[in-house]
């Protein structure tokens, strides 16, 4: 098995037009990121953000009243100048420019520092309406209060860090879009190739030598899309890291503005890790419905055309399924590639009079579909069951 496995991945990596066509997507990747968020390609720009930057500098890290005390006296400096009755001997930048930057800054920091206010109002709330629930006797309400309850208490935000700009990498949807083209690519002559070539019928004609083949097969093509994938991650990280200055990594996921219901307690680091194995899994279900459409086709060409249109059903259905083909989405693998909407609320689903959130039912739905995909490529790949006898 494990040499098969082996010949099968080697049999990947050495088809030319498929790793020009990995460096190429992953070129084009980074060059689409940079071209994007690139701050220094303006002068004037790069000057107001570097400018901004080291202002940012001075408050960044914990909340520290000392540092944040400067900062609201500078800006007491500038209202005075601006009202003609101070002066400032020595600017960031200019007047209007440091003017804008720390009252922006400001604005954050004050956010920051009113979150665990809000979680606190939330939770009073959702106390009231709890006591309302369970006055009425509407269980799944009470449930689904409680379960408020223990997810946000205790929620604060104890250092500052500038990490809105995580919004734009966790937005960032190109690089899966580029991944399923190579999977796609990669995949669709999987099983189709052995027909095309020629070998089916010899390998119908060993015991069991078509099974054992499917499964090397199945195994390559899940760490080929594992290699593809941690490739373009990291591409990605890199270029926004350089990009937009990602920083703050150990502050709470929901030290995000898009981030701040979420139902997740883990650091913005440890979400990066988790959306990077959801966009795998999610990529994986892709490909092993690529080779069971090549094992069924055995066309490649006809494989690649199907997978394609398959996966623009799949963003159809994720952007446009409400009602009752909301519940198609729970096995919808796009929900992985763009996982940040399970995460950014609270999104429960009633399982039986049980609130259970959103994220865990679509984990749930998708190990079944990974589990009954490879069922049915190992059954289309099983081998003849009856042999001619002497």
């Amino acid at each position: 098995m494990n040499s098969l496995m082996l010949h099968e991945l080697k049999k990947l990596f050495s088809k030319k037009i498929l790793i020009f066509a990995l460096f190429f997507l992953l070129f084009t990747n980074g060059f689409t990121i940079f071209q994007a968020n690139n701050q220094y390609r303006d002068p004037i720009n790069s000057l107001y953000d570097e400018t901004v930057w080291q202002v940012y500098k001075t408050v960044e890290g914990k909340m520290d009243a000392k540092k944040i005390s400067k900062l609201f006296a500078y800006r007491d400096q500038l209202q005075a100048v601006a009202s003609g009755t101070g002066n400032i001997s020595e600017y960031y930048l200019n007047l209007t420019s440091d003017t804008i930057i720390v009252n922006n800054l400001i604005d954050k920091l004050q956010k920051t520092y009113q979150y665990a206010d809000d979680m606190t109002q939330l939770l009073n709330n959702n106390t009231t309406q709890l006591a309302i629930y369970r006055e009425k006797g509407n269980e799944y309400l009470v449930k689904q209060a409680e379960l408020t309850a223990k997810t946000y208490s205790g929620r604060g935000i104890n250092s500052f860090y500038d990490v809105d700009t995580y919004n734009t990498y966790f937005n960032y949807d190109f690089s899966s879009f580029l991944i399923l083209l190579l999977i796609f690519f990669a995949t669709s002559s999987l099983y189709a190739g052995e027909e095309e070539a020629g070998m089916l019928s010899l390998m119908r004609s060993t015991s069991g030598g078509r099974l054992r083949l499917s499964n090397a097969k199945l195994a390559a093509s899940a760490i080929f899309t594992g290699l593809v994938c941690l490739a373009f991650f990291a591409c990605d990280f890199l270029f926004f890291l350089w990009c937009k200055r990602l920083v703050g990594a150990s502050n709470p996921l929901y030290s995000i503005s898009d981030f701040a219901y979420t139902p997740l307690n883990i650091s913005i680091g440890g979400f990066s890790l988790l959306s990077c194995f959801c966009k795998y899994l999610g990529i994986l279900c892709f490909s092993l419905i690529s080779c069971l459409f090549s094992t069924v086709l055995k066309k490649s060409y006809l494989t690649f055309v199907v997978d394609f249109i398959f996966c623009m059903g799949c963003m159809a259905l994720s952007t446009y399924g409400e009602g009752a083909l909301d519940y198609l989405n729970l096995a919808n693998p796009i929900n992985l590639l763009t996982c940040r909407n399970l995460f950014s609320s609270f999104y429960v689903v009633n399982i039986f009079g049980t609130p259970v959130f959103r994220y865990i039912v679509v984990f749930l739905c998708i190990f079944a579909l990974l589990g009954v995909l490879y069922a049915l490529v190992s059954l289309l790949n099983m081998p003849n069951t009856r042999r001619q006898r002497k």
